[in-house]
């Protein structure tokens, strides 16, 4: 890239002498584990460097004070910079390791290029935190595994309700792309998390009708119940674990969130505990509601950010265990700005790019340099295309 930067001569098409070509990287667009292993950041489920926008940390995914960008520091690029140089330039590994846990940075051959900012040009990705965190996250975790599809005593089985609903009331057109596997029953939600996999397009597929089922699910009377789901019986065994696990783990990073605060106990002299889990079908359902706003102007887009703002605060209050993505997504905004749509930053494409270039058969040969079988399949599939369009015409 620096060569780039500087100017290299290539083979231009209709020249017949080289020409003189510059690049530049603008933006490093992936998902949240490879954008902290690219820019030099420390993962995202560590305990104080878990936003790579601003000082949140794991503990404030159980407070909503954790998801006011009002209440938190941005990060500063300058500031970054300098940390990851000076860990450059020492060889010493226990004064790296120090610099690492000061600043949650470590060096990047990427912070050598010029203009090159680790928070500003390594925006959100929309597929990887809506499509695949918040969606996936919702609708596993905090719906399924949360106990919001238990059945109540003399009442039909609003898991079966939802299926009903998907099997005989929707009708999708034919340019809706790629559909879930297993939409038509809610229990291949718990086989993503089990290993199966489900791609961006079938999660984003199930977000356009999701907030639709839920209302066919748990409406009585044609309204939303305003009472708390009832609990697991011995029958829920699964379902049960998942929320006695969910609550330890939400009542952890409460506690070390309070502890970063210095609030260590109450008036009553005892430790400070989180509020229990809610199970209310009203605020569940509006919260959805608020995360699945559309969007279109930047104005549009300030209405989404201010009501992804509210469900992830209420969903904290009410004591539901977040991940990282939740806190992150609301840092969209800001890319939005600088970047434009986000089809303009999106991994879909990269992604579906990726996927082919796995498919290419190597022999097995996977410890040798790939890139000119690579590029050999790239382009024999690419003058294949081209054949078959000429054909056609």
């Amino acid at each position: 890239m620096l060569k780039l930067e500087a100017g290299i001569f290539l083979r231009v098409f209709r020249c017949q002498d080289k020409q003189l070509m510059h690049g530049h990287l603008h933006l490093c667009c992936s998902d949240l584990p490879a954008s902290c292993a690219a820019t030099g950041r420390m993962g995202c489920t560590s305990n104080e460097y878990m936003c790579t926008f601003c000082n949140a940390t794991i503990g404030s995914l159980a407070d909503p004070t954790g998801f006011d960008l009002n209440y938190l520091r941005p990060t500063s690029d300058s500031r970054l910079l300098r940390y990851s140089f000076m860990w450059s330039e020492t060889e010493n590994l226990d004064q790296r390791e120090f610099l690492t846990r000061r600043s949650g940075k470590r060096w990047s051959p990427l912070d050598q290029l010029p203009g090159w900012m680790p928070s500003r040009d390594n925006p959100v990705d929309f597929m990887h935190s809506s499509l695949l965190g918040i969606v996936k996250h919702v609708s596993c975790e905090i719906l399924l595994r949360g106990g919001m599809f238990i059945r109540k005593a003399n009442q039909s089985n609003p898991l079966e309700k939802f299926e009903s609903f998907i099997q005989n009331a929707i009708l999708w057109p034919a340019s809706v792309g790629r559909l879930p596997k297993n939409v038509r029953t809610m229990a291949y939600l718990a086989q993503a998390l089990s290993g199966g996999r489900v791609k961006a397009d079938e999660w984003r597929n199930l977000a356009a009708i999701l907030f639709i089922a839920l209302y066919a699910s748990w409406q009585e009377d044609g309204m939303i119940p305003n009472e708390e789901a009832p609990l697991p019986s011995h029958q829920n065994l699964t379902v049960a674990k998942s929320m006695i696990a969910q609550a330890k783990l939400v009542q952890k990073r409460r506690q070390k969130f309070l502890a970063s605060l210095n609030i260590a106990r109450n008036q009553d002299g005892n430790n400070p505990s989180p509020p229990s889990p809610r199970r209310n079908y009203a605020r569940h359902y509006n919260n959805v509601l608020k995360v699945w706003t559309q969007s279109g102007s930047i104005s549009d887009y300030m209405r989404a950010h201010a009501c992804l703002v509210q469900a992830f605060q209420d969903w904290a209050a009410m004591g539901c265990h977040l991940v990282p993505y939740c806190h992150i997504a609301l840092h969209m905004l800001e890319g939005l700005r600088c970047n434009g749509p986000v089809y303009a930053t999106w991994c879909f494409g990269p992604e579906r790019h990726n996927r082919i270039l796995a498919n290419v058969n190597h022999n097995g040969h996977g410890a040798g340099e790939l890139e000119s079988t690579m590029a050999r399949a790239w382009l024999k599939m690419q003058l294949l295309q081209e054949l078959v369009r000429l054909l056609r015409t």
